[in-house]
Order: structure tokens, then C-alpha cells, then sequence
């Protein structure tokens, strides 16, 4: 959803503007797509770093958490019995939990790493995978804004063209967003579409400015 959304917005701004300054329906294209795939590369690229740099500090915790399970866990016996009677359980089964966990190095290790730091080895992310989604997403939406320049359209057809394309996908990944995270579909919708189109508006129009400024004609 961050690829595709940010595709869609950053292009559909891009070849508003250019549309705006320099109306060429075969440079927009060409230049919305070579945008489009630098931008696509930096968000893989961008994504893979930052994961991998997340992975690294998440694993370290891990470590050091299990070594501290392994050499002193009796120490870690209290904090595992303050969780359980936080989380609601008697004190009598948060003890027996407690001693059951300083006998077992993998049971303590994963209690302290849930309960203290919110990690879970099974929920780290792949920092290969998440930059190939990312990336291969921002491409895809990209592409749908630059369709009907590289259809051939004059760009008085091409522009509202774009705009209607954008909405529709940008409206569906409100549609994705709302139902997965239980919100107002029509919200987010409206939410997404009103923030791509305003940044397309706005740099069309500083594109029409800059034309007028710089005295570009295209005949």
C-alpha cells in the first residue's frame, strides 16, 4: 500500500506539472516513467535498508535477552510474574508461570522479549522481501496515471484522464486501508483521493506558472 500510494501521488504530481509547464504528451510519459523507476528503486532500496536496519537492532535485543535468560534468569523470575499478574492472572498462577519459565531458557527468553519489548522472532520482516514489494509496488502505481500519455492522448484529453485513473486506484487502496483497519470506508477513500489529487493540482499549477514565467510554448 506505501509503494503503490506513493507511485500513484509522486507521479501523478510529477507529469501534472510537467503537463503544466512543458504540455508534450511523449515527454511526460518518458519522463514520468524514468521518475518512475528511479523513485521505484529508491523506495526498494530505501525500504530494504531500513528494514534490514530495524532487523539488526531486533535480533541484537533478542540476543542479548536470550543471553541474560541463559546466565541469569533468576534475576528475570520477577519481571515474568509482574506481567502475568498484569495481564490478570492469580498470583499463584503467575508464580507457578514464573518458575516454570527460569527452568526453560527459550520459554524465558521469548516471555521477556514479548512482554518487556514487543518482539516476536516470527514477526521480524525479511529486508529483501519488504524492498522487492515496496519497490515493484511504487512501478505498478505509478504506471497507472502515465497510461493515457503512452496511449498517444493529447495531453487536454490525457491530463483529466490521469486524474480519473489515480482517483480510482487511490479510492480502492482507501477501500484496502479502511476495511483491514476496520475505518470509514468512504473516509478513507475520499481521504486518499482528496491528498493525491491536491498535490497534482498544485504542482499542474506551478507548472502552468513556470510556463507563463519562462515563456514555453509548444506548437
Amino acid at each position: 500500500v506505501l509503494g503503490m500510494s506513493d507511485g500513484l501521488v509522486e507521479i501523478l504530481s510529477v507529469i501534472s506539472g510537467l503537463a503544466g509547464a512543458y504540455p508534450n504528451p511523449s515527454v511526460i510519459a518518458l519522463s514520468g516513467l524514468i521518475v518512475g523507476i528511479a523513485g521505484s528503486l529508491s523506495m526498494g532500496i530505501g525500504a530494504f535498508s531500513s528494514v534490514r536496519a530495524q532487523r539488526h537492532v531486533r535480533v541484537g535485543l533478542l540476543k542479548a535477552v536470550s543471553t541474560a535468560a541463559k546466565y541469569v534468569g533468576h534475576v528475570l523470575k520477577d519481571h515474568v510474574f509482574k506481567f502475568m499478574l498484569n495481564k490478570g492472572f492469580s498470583k499463584e498462577i503467575s508464580r507457578a508461570i514464573a518458575e516454570e519459565a527460569i527452568s526453560n531458557e527459550r520459554l524465558l527468553t521469548r516471555l521477556i522479549a514479548e512482554e518487556r519489548y514487543g518482539l516476536r522472532e516470527e514477526r521480524l520482516e525479511e529486508p529483501l522481501k519488504s524492498g522487492l514489494y515496496t519497490g515493484l509496488f511504487y512501478i505498478l502505481g505509478a504506471m497507472v496515471p502515465l497510461i493515457p500519455y503512452f496511449i498517444g492522448l493529447k495531453v487536454v484529453l490525457a491530463l483529466p484522464l490521469s486524474f480519473v485513473l489515480a482517483s480510482i486506484m487511490l479510492a480502492s487502496l482507501g477501500f484496502i486501508i479502511a476495511v483491514l483497519a476496520g475505518l470509514s470506508i468512504k473516509s478513507k477513500a475520499l481521504e486518499l483521493v482528496l491528498a493525491g489529487l491536491g498535490s497534482a493540482t498544485a504542482t499542474y499549477l506551478i507548472g502552468r506558472l513556470a510556463s507563463i514565467l519562462l515563456g514555453i510554448k509548444i506548437t
